[in-house]
């Protein structure tokens, strides 16, 4: 049980990241361009450096779900899905040079423009309403974690956690815009690997050393060897986290409007791929950290595990019971929290700026395009005021969702999935009609949404590894196996359907295949599009060169002008450069 209570010194140190965060917002709001242009609050100017852009990037989804969701993965399952360290890097290559260069092409600020673009102005409006739908369903489970954490080491009520997180966070990312977002968003970085790091230390001195530690682990089966078992309803395997997981990712990392949205902000496209690149150690060294926390909880906890003791009612609550049972210098588990809330803040705050983002570009300017900047800035402030408050009324609904990693991640392969297949059919397939696009994503939402919820519903329970209460404190009216029974008495799986036993990372690859056959299946039967018409840089440049490479070396026959595989200077690297491209992008519009 708790053995130290929240002193004054831990509330001071948690209030300062509220206070950091909220005068990083006010110092933006009044200096420079004092966010009066939607150019500056959604982009900065095009003019942010790229490694606070990183460090945005890396935070905006490992946030407090990711902390927290980890080490209860580490502890309960093992350390499998550190894999995904690897997916990492395939993903941000392929965002680098299949997806970043046709969105930095066109200067967009929303995303979905590229739709319109490519398709149609309801296919681009149905993307947005879609992203909306996953931002705000996934901002709630990012607030909704930090403060059950804290409800967990001081008792303070949920809800009221989960009104000042969205309050604070809602003050500086309306006023401050998207250069508050970026560099509130390093800060918090500090403090989300500072927190983290002290739980391990602290925990491991406990044991006696790291040694002891791997030496648990290893004999409590939480460090194995990969599985390889290619059956795709086991939770995790090699293939599920580094195939599934790979497309899962890849929704967040290329066509997700909030990471998008922060390369963009960069002075060029090579800029922008630093930042991606920048990112990808940050990211292998979070992953790394959060899985070492749960192994070192193992070592803590392998002959007591509070979880079948009910000592928690969660594995989410794993980290906040272990901070409040052995941190007991003042101000340490204050530093965790902080990092609970920090990971929390800087996912919501990217989400909200996105979320301004694509209403006012892709919903008010599409049907009041006569609108100046300065009420335009005004505009994105009162979008951002009433999303943060929609948020924090999703948050209190985020306790029905199951534990938080997996949800998040599911409500990414249901949502982000069908989207990133959406913007590959585009990108990928220059004969992709509208009707096609239009008619494959709906039916991969569908699917993967029946999918997801079915799983969700039925509570699909996988083999944890092993657990011991040996050296609990059990009552004495119970034996050790009829207090186990009485703590695990869950369904059993062989009473569900076997397809809601697919592992959720699979869910995104499902939806992209789905959405490319059904769309160029359709496309075929409703008459292809003449890729002739088409602008080529709607084209990923690598997918035009193999198109290229097929016509010339094969002889195929593409139906495909010469012109369509030309290479053009399609990025400019200068500031001036990028400001004198906007300039001939508003032109064109207004000429057409």
């Amino acid at each position: 049980m708790s053995k130290h209570s929240f002193s004054m010194w831990d509330y001071l140190v948690l209030s300062s990241t509220l206070v950091i965060s909220a005068v990083v917002g006010l110092y933006f709001a009044i200096t420079g361009g004092k966010q009066s242009t939607t150019r500056e609050i959604f982009l900065g100017n095009r003019k942010m450096h790229p490694i606070p852009v990183a460090c945005s990037i890396f935070a905006s989804f490992m946030s407090g779900v990711s902390l927290l969701g980890l080490a209860a993965e580490s502890y309960t399952f093992g350390w499998e899905y550190w894999q995904i360290c690897t997916t990492f890097i395939t993903v941000i290559l392929a965002s680098n040079y299949f997806y970043l260069p046709v969105f930095y092409h066109y200067k967009l600020t929303s995303t979905f423009e590229y739709l319109e673009k490519r398709f149609h102005k309801y296919i681009r409006i149905a993307g947005c309403v879609t992203f909306v739908m996953l931002t705000i369903l996934y901002m709630g489970i990012v607030m909704y974690a930090p403060a059950i954490a804290l409800n967990e080491v001081t008792k303070f009520p949920t809800y009221a956690s989960i009104v000042v997180i969205g309050l604070v966070c809602t003050f500086y990312t309306s006023i401050g815009g998207m250069k508050a977002v970026i560099w509130t968003d390093a800060i918090q970085c500090a403090f989300m690997f500072a927190g983290i790091i002290a739980i391990i230390w602290r925990g491991a001195s406990e044991v006696g050393g790291m040694g002891i530690v791997f030496k648990r682990a290893i004999e409590g089966k939480r460090i194995y060897v990969f599985n390889y078992n290619p059956n795709p309803f086991i939770r995790h395997t090699f293939w599920s986290i580094n195939v599934g997981g790979f497309f899962m990712w890849l929704s967040i990392f290329a066509v997700n409007q909030a990471q998008v949205q922060r390369c963009l902000s960069c002075t060029s496209l090579k800029m922008g791929k630093k930042a991606m690149l920048y990112a990808l150690p940050g990211l292998i060294a979070f992953m790394t950290v959060c899985s070492l926390c749960g192994i070192v909880i193992y070592a803590l906890y392998y002959k007591c595990d509070p979880l079948t003791m009910r000592y928690i009612k969660t594995s989410d609550q794993l980290l906040p019971y272990v901070v409040m049972d052995i941190m007991n210098y003042p101000g340490l588990p204050g530093l965790f929290i902080s990092s609970l809330f920090s990971g929390s803040l800087s996912t919501m705050s990217s989400g909200l700026n996105s979320l301004a983002a694509v209403i006012l570009e892709d919903i008010i300017k599409v049907y009041f395009t006569k609108i100046p900047e300065n009420k335009g800035a005004l505009w994105s402030k009162i979008i951002s005021i009433f999303f943060g408050l929609v948020i924090i009324g999703m948050a209190f609904l985020s306790a029905h969702l199951g534990t938080v990693l997996q949800a998040s991640l599911t409500i990414f392969g249901v949502v982000g999935g069908p989207m990133l297949g959406l913007f590959t059919l585009g990108m990928f397939f220059p004969w992709a009609n509208t009707i096609g696009s239009l008619i494959g994503w709906i039916i991969s939402f569908i699917v993967v949404l029946w999918l997801g919820v079915g799983a969700l519903f039925y509570k699909v329970v996988e083999q944890k590894a092993p657990m011991s209460i040996e050296n609990c404190e059990i009552p004495l009216v119970l034996t050790h196996s009829q207090y186990f029974f009485k703590a695990s008495n869950i369904r059993p799986n062989e009473k569900i359907p076997l397809l809601y036993k697919l592992s959720y990372l699979h869910l995104g690859l499902v939806a992209v295949f789905l959405v490319i056959g059904i769309g160029l299946l359709t496309s075929y039967f409703t008459g292809f599009q003449d890729p002739n018409k088409l602008d080529p840089h709607l084209i990923s440049p690598p997918l035009r060169k193999f198109y290229r490479f097929l016509a010339t070396r094969f002889n195929w026959k593409l139906n495909i002008d010469s012109k369509f595989y030309e290479d053009t200077n399609m990025i400019t690297d200068s500031p001036q450069k990028i400001e004198d491209g906007d300039n001939l992008i508003k032109e064109s519009s207004l000429s057409d």
